[in-house]
């Protein structure tokens, strides 16, 4: 045993050196991404400020996620988590499914959501991306551009904070979301693996049947963890197919793969999608042109252009065809398109040289067609509820570019190593600026915002309760801080309650309810405007010292009781 753990060890210390500059990549970028989760949902003092921190985005989707496996599979059909008496529909929650599960075998959801799954989630990514490399070119040097790209690559939103205030910090907000981002949205980062694990299975010349149940089992499980995952997913794997059999001629396989993946995809849509209850009817897309586009313009923070704006809106209102109006379009939509993309726009280089050699192949134009397809969905579609969502489409197309980028460096360094390598490492650093900033963001204490510790005691004491139905009034405007870290209370569209306290919520998280399309405002009038018909809807009074009942409930006190009270919050139980 001992031997042959020597052998080992020694075989991966020979690998190590023969593959040094990646394996350094791979661990710079596993503690630049840890930075982005890890830190989040654990308990610190800053400042004296004590309480349970959280960076970025995580101080809200995270926390969503948290109460959906809190509550919603304690009951069947799984309850909407943020408000009573509906039940959990039209969402992707597969992976809040597999938290929920750990939390049974004694692992904590925080635990799973902020340290586990995202290792898991990195190791998993670096070994497809890896096998993805090898397939396309066996060499050291494209799976280090690859994985440069992939793990790196930004947006050029740098270029609008230096001409704004001369410097690159701040900008990686304020255009789409770019790489290093990816576990700020954990359900993204997993479908990531899965659109990597289906482009390896697809450089395989002619699909077996293996193969081709394989990939209709992973188009269902992206649809299951992300709508817009498993929109793109499919598209892929029909490209893939559709070019295949055309060549074969063979009909009759494409109609029995289209099979396959529609047979599981149908059964996902069925469970994930299509069992409602009280939601807003329509498809969930709406056609919108250019409404995700135009802000490049239009806000006064990115590359705001008054008389190009101005010149848009009067040529609408015409009511006429204007040459001059698509002109605009298309000016805009060049900004929009570099500006987001980056340095994956030198992409284009390998596509046009692989075009005029008529040398490009099936897979370049399936990821190819899969970026457009990802661009016009996110360009021309708003979504119902939330309407700039579909903004996370265009992230697909972000990823599938890295490659073409990767694929015109490689080209570059093989023509002319000296001239390929000062172009590679001018077009690296404009690579790397937004993740810079990203880097920066995350590594800077305290966070963006926080639980308070006073509010994890009485929310560890509510949970500890019979299960009800729990009543905090939304917060409006004018009771909230605006210091730094904000607490979480302050946000006003958190589910935080239901996530620490285990109960669900009468209504709180409306960007989520939006989502989710439950028609909440006549319930979030109520809320803001509470009175004694609430004691009956409720099982459970939340009080924050920042937001009181007031006086609005003199009339029914007797209905309910104080059962625990701290400096911060005040918990009664109606009768």
């Amino acid at each position: 045993m001992s031997e042959w753990l020597f052998w080992e060890i020694k075989k991966m210390i020979s690998l190590i050196k023969k593959n040094l500059a990646i394996v350094l990549l791979i661990i710079i970028a596993f503690a630049s991404y840890m930075l982005t989760i890890i830190p989040s949902g654990s308990q610190y003092c800053f400042g004296g400020t004590c309480g349970l921190y959280f960076w970025g985005a995580h101080g809200h989707d995270a926390i969503w996620h948290l109460a959906i496996v809190a509550i919603s599979f304690n009951h069947f059909p799984f309850v909407a988590p943020t408000f009573s008496g509906e039940i959990l529909s039209s969402y992707n929650y597969f992976l809040d499914v597999l938290i929920y599960f750990l939390t049974k075998l004694g692992i904590s959801a925080t635990a799973s959501y902020f340290k586990i799954l995202p290792i898991v989630w990195f190791g998993l990514f670096s070994y497809l991306l890896l096998k993805l490399s090898e397939k396309i070119h066996k060499e050291k040097v494209f799976a280090f551009i690859f994985l440069f790209f992939v793990f790196f690559s930004g947006s050029f939103s740098f270029v609008i904070t230096w001409i704004h205030d001369k410097t690159i910090w701040g900008s990686s907000g304020l255009l789409a979301m770019q790489s290093l981002l990816s576990l700020t949205n954990l359900q993204y980062a997993f479908s990531l693996v899965i659109i990597t694990l289906i482009l390896v299975v697809i450089k395989s010349p002619k699909p077996s049947l293996k193969n081709i149940i394989m990939l209709g089992f992973l188009v269902a499980i992206n649809l299951a963890l992300k709508f817009y995952a498993g929109i793109i997913s499919g598209f892929i794997v029909l490209l893939y197919f559709a070019l295949t059999f055309y060549k074969s001629k063979d009909i009759l396989g494409f109609i029995k793969s289209l099979l396959f993946v529609g047979g599981f995809s149908l059964i996902v849509i069925f469970f994930f999608y299509g069992i409602g209850g009280q939601t807003n009817g329509g498809l969930p897309l709406v056609y919108s042109p250019f409404s995700t586009v135009y802000p490049i313009i239009e806000e006064p923070k990115l590359l705001y252009m008054k008389n190009i704006t101005n010149a848009k809106y009067f040529l609408e209102n015409s009511g006429r065809f204007s040459p001059r109006l698509v002109v605009i379009n298309m000016f805009v939509l060049g900004l929009y398109i570099v500006f987001n993309f980056g340095t994956r726009m030198i992409g284009l280089i390998y596509l046009l040289n692989q075009a005029l050699k008529r040398k490009i192949m099936q897979f370049d134009i399936i990821v190819f067609l899969t970026v457009v397809f990802s661009l016009v969905l996110s360009i021309f579609f708003i979504q119902r509820g939330v309407w700039w969502n579909t903004v996370q489409f265009s992230y697909y197309a972000f990823f599938l570019s890295n490659i073409f980028a990767a694929e015109t460096i490689y080209l570059l360094i093989k023509k002319n190593k000296t001239i390929g390598a000062i172009i590679t490492s001018v077009i690296l650093l404009l690579t790397v600026p937004t993740s810079l900033d990203i880097i920066r963001t995350f590594g800077q204490p305290p966070g963006h915002v926080y639980l308070p510790k006073d509010e994890i005691v009485a929310l560890d004491f509510l949970k500890k309760q019979p299960y009800g139905v729990v009543f905090s009034p939304l917060p409006t405007d004018k009771n909230r801080p605006s210091v730094r870290p904000l607490p979480i209370y302050s946000l006003g569209d958190s589910s935080y309650i239901t996530a620490f306290s285990n109960k669900q919520s009468f209504i709180a998280d409306e960007v989520q309810l939006q989502l989710v399309g439950i028609d909440y405002r006549e319930r979030a009038d109520m809320s803001r405007n509470w009175n004694c018909d609430v004691i009956r809807k409720a099982n459970y009074l939340y009080e924050l010292k920042q937001n009181p009942i007031g006086n609005k409930l003199n009339s029914c006190r007797r209905k309910f009781k104080k059962i625990y009270k701290n400096n911060l919050v005040t918990v009664y139980i109606t009768n």
